[in-house]
């Protein structure tokens, strides 16, 4: 029987059968994956809190015909966000779109950083920002998948766009987001991008148009 132990990043809880939840986890040490915590539904479980979407967990699994959670920690929990209506949503969609698209179990650091970079930066930033936060977490998920544009596509944008996409390229979400764009070179980010999605082979795609 083969063993896990790791932290992960909730992306989906759903029900399956009548008291377990199948759990997306996006993890450190392996990657995307779901395991079946049994029992989570029921009243008294002990596991149900650790393992909402929109959490940071140590989860620790046993695999034989499928992944089980067999112990978790919550480690964050993300108030800030779950307090606020509108970084709520932006964080879920942000969510729904990683577990869309990370089909297989490969571990990519890369991932693994964006991810708790842009749920930290909806924690701290205002809430007139989260628009950004997603406009810029989605293009680097598909950045990091190989989905980027290629220059022929960018050089096509409208100036603002390409402008804005530079600045992606060179800097953190911290820094962005202390000079956040004005909202029509966000607009047009969004625009630009949006056709992106839209083409992903449908096996990887998330959603059709950007936050």
């Amino acid at each position: 029987m083969a063993e896990y132990r790791t932290h992960a990043v909730v992306l989906k809880s759903s029900d399956l059968g009548e008291a377990d939840r199948l759990v997306s986890f996006y993890t450190r040490d392996y990657g995307r994956f779901d395991a079946v915590a049994i029992g989570a539904r029921r009243i008294k479980a002990k596991l149900a809190s650790h393992l909402e979407p929109l959490t940071i967990s140590y989860v620790e699994l046993a695999e034989k015909n499928r992944k089980i959670v067999t112990t978790a920690m919550e480690l964050e929990h993300f108030l800030k966000i779950r307090s606020n209506f509108e970084k709520l949503e932006a964080a879920l969609v942000f969510l729904n779109r990683c577990e869309r698209l990370l089909i297989a179990p490969e571990r990519d650091e890369r991932l693994w950083r964006l991810m708790l970079s842009v749920l930290h930066a909806f924690e701290r930033v205002k809430t007139e920002h989260v628009s950004l936060i997603v406009t810029y977490a989605t293009f680097g998920l598909i950045t990091i998948l190989g989905y980027a544009p290629n220059p022929a596509i960018r050089s096509r944008w409208p100036k603002a766009a390409r402008e804005l996409h530079s600045r992606f390229i060179r800097e953190s979400l911290a820094t962005l987001f202390k000079r956040p764009p004005q909202p029509a070179a966000l607009a047009q980010l969004r625009l630009a991008l949006n056709p992106l999605l839209v083409s992903l082979p449908s096996s990887r795609r998330a959603v059709a148009t950007l936050y």
